[in-house]
């Protein structure tokens, strides 16, 4: 087996690079990593506070002919962290009363006579909280019928 011991021009880069290049990009990660510790007011919270609810809202009786009801979610939700909330909502029977949500409005629209749960899930990073509230939707009392 021959062995060579004279040094190429590509090797003698390598020390140079190992010496000076390496170190220097060290450098540069660790001042960005740095600059990175949390300090900063623009970075989010690492760990922001969940919601709570802070406003239960009360069980509701309406007839299946009444307009929707409205009612503001962030008057029931508290966001501590201030980073706002996106809210959910379901109705365990939509065939007795609809539930739907736009921006923070809980719109409840009587469909059908009998009685069901709304439950309002707030969320942020932080985790969810929950409410939930009964409606009972009356059947409209019936028109005269003719007599026979």
């Amino acid at each position: 087996m021959f062995f060579d011991a004279s040094v190429s021009p590509e090797s003698r880069r390598t020390p140079y690079i190992s010496r000076y290049v390496i170190p220097a990009v060290a450098v540069c990660l660790l001042m960005l990593l740095s600059a990175c510790n949390g300090d900063d007011p623009v970075s989010p919270d690492p760990d922001p506070d969940p919601p709570s609810v802070v406003s239960e809202i009360d069980d509701q009786e309406m007839k299946a002919d009444d307009e929707p009801a409205t009612f503001d979610l962030e008057a029931v939700f508290d966001d501590p962290s201030g980073e706002g909330l996106t809210y959910e909502a379901e109705s365990t029977d939509a065939d007795v009363v609809a539930a739907a949500v736009e921006a923070a409005t809980l719109t409840v629209t009587p469909v059908h006579g009998g009685e069901a749960f709304i439950t309002v899930t707030a969320e942020n990073e932080g985790g969810t909280a929950e409410t939930d509230f009964d409606v009972v939707i009356i059947l409209p009392d019936a028109p005269d019928r003719p007599e026979d």
